[in-house]
């Protein structure tokens, strides 16, 4: 029987987006990692395996309000308010790189 153990992150909310809150969270099996989309169009990404944060960025002016995985690039699409779909995934020529100097 696999065991899990529980991780914890915080997420941090600039001053601008103190009204912000998580409105989805996709899971990325292809690269180990937990995307969390917030309400004003946050970015949160976390290593899957230790909660530690990967990457913040805003990925939309506009409100989200619908995200899907998609699982064959290994990251998800999300709609906004204004109805456009974006399609967020991770740069594979780039992230270890990215992450390695953190």
């Amino acid at each position: 029987k696999p065991s899990f153990t529980k991780k914890q992150a915080d997420l941090f909310f600039p001053p601008d987006f103190a009204d912000d809150f998580p409105v989805s969270m996709q899971i990325s099996n292809k690269y180990g990692l937990i995307y969390v989309i917030t309400k004003l169009g946050l970015l949160f990404v976390y290593d899957m395996e230790t909660a530690t944060a990967v990457y913040r960025n805003r990925i939309s002016p506009d409100p989200i309000f619908l995200t899907a995985e998609a699982s064959s690039v290994g990251g998800f699409y999300a709609v906004n308010r204004r109805g456009q779909v974006l399609l967020a995934t991770v740069n594979e020529a780039t992230i270890v790189p990215f992450v390695s100097g953190q």
